[in-house]
């Protein structure tokens, strides 16, 4: 019968845990480790090693030798700094804002202006009932940057302090949680800050490796700065770790494909979403049919995305926020396609070449 950490920390007397796992395979050895705490057997920390087996000793020595200066170093270990948090522990957010964060989530994976709206409501009620509850923070951070892309809400310097200032309230209140770094990283990347922007999420992936939202939106932020056949990568692995994923990993995993101009893929990976039917799915559909000189079903998609916008143009579909690219050639092959798609005024001239 399996027994619980926190019944294991009080025979032994001990504050925190430290629990790991062995697997090998061939010549590899797979090494997990966790720091718990003892009262509640919450993860404090945790992280994997990749070795070869040449020398199970050296290996062990190795191992032994970093976990333990991870884990027990006097500035900055994670032991120092379980301990110095002890007293002022989060709570655990209650059923209420729970309930009314879930609620948020089920609304903010639509990405519709009304769907974002309600996102928003239910994350301020979840905040209401618990001030710092930091995922539900970061989420409104979140849904304020998503409104400001998409242009259904103003691109101006109030509304983007209010984003950032939620990203940081959910860091104040929980730095060991990886959704505000998480959120953070939006903020850096829809600011033109992709170095920044990367930083962030590769601390919040730090955090908590195997959360596949943070994951995809690592590899957004990948592509974004120009490194779109690692970010393929990265996306990937986020839809193998959650295979029931919302619809927006694979719009985003379409884009990469038409960053990386491997446009067959963007349009197979798009239309297998029909349910989603956002804009960004639109422009890069639209765009990757062009590249690959399908005018007749570009059209189509550009009718599509006037029939809820008629006002669209090139440049209104290619915003800063909206296409975060670092490099200006990026935005300019996306803007070229749409052009040659049929989405129009532009301000330049051209094919794609």
């Amino acid at each position: 019968m399996a027994v619980s950490v926190p019944q294991i920390s009080r025979e032994i007397g001990a504050h925190y845990i430290l629990a790991g796992s062995v697997q090998r395979y061939g010549a590899r050895v797979r090494v997990t480790a966790q720091l718990l705490g003892g009262e509640t057997g919450r993860q404090l920390w945790a992280d994997r090693y990749d070795r070869h087996v040449e020398d199970i000793f050296a290996v062990q020595d190795e191992l032994t030798e970093t976990i333990v200066s991870t884990v027990a170093t006097a500035y900055g270990g994670r032991l120092q700094k379980a301990w110095q948090n002890r007293r002022k522990r989060v709570a655990e957010p209650s059923f209420a804002a729970f309930d009314s964060f879930l609620c948020g989530i089920h609304s903010f994976d639509s990405f519709t202006q009304e769907g974002l709206a309600q996102a928003r409501m239910h994350f301020e009620e979840a905040i209401r009932i618990q001030p710092a509850y930091a995922k539900a923070l970061a989420k409104l951070s979140w849904a304020y940057m998503i409104e400001i892309s998409h242009g259904w809400r103003a691109s101006d310097e109030e509304s983007w302090q209010t984003a950032l200032s939620f990203a940081e309230a959910s860091v104040a209140a929980d730095d060991d949680e990886a959704w505000g770094h998480w959120a953070l990283a939006g903020y850096r990347l829809f600011r033109g800050q992709h170095a920044l922007a990367l930083v962030e999420c590769e601390r919040a992936l730090a955090l908590n490796p195997n959360d596949a939202d943070i994951l995809t939106d690592y590899a957004y932020c990948l592509s974004n700065a120009g490194r779109a056949h690692e970010a393929v990568e990265q996306a990937l692995r986020a839809i193998h770790l959650n295979p029931h994923h919302p619809d927006w990993y694979a719009c985003q995993l379409g884009g990469i494909f038409f960053d990386c101009e491997r446009y067959a893929d963007a349009i197979t990976t798009l239309e297998g979403i029909p349910r989603f039917e956002g804009r960004t799915k639109m422009i890069y559909l639209a765009a990757s049919s062009a590249a690959l000189d399908l005018i007749e079903e570009a059209r189509s998609v550009v009718e599509r995305i006037r029939q809820s916008e008629p006002s669209a143009t090139v440049e209104s579909c290619t915003t800063a926020e909206a296409t975060p690219y670092k490099q200006p050639a990026d935005l300019d092959r996306l803007r070229r396609c749409l052009a040659k798609a049929g989405l129009q005024p532009m301000s330049g001239g051209g094919g794609v070449s």
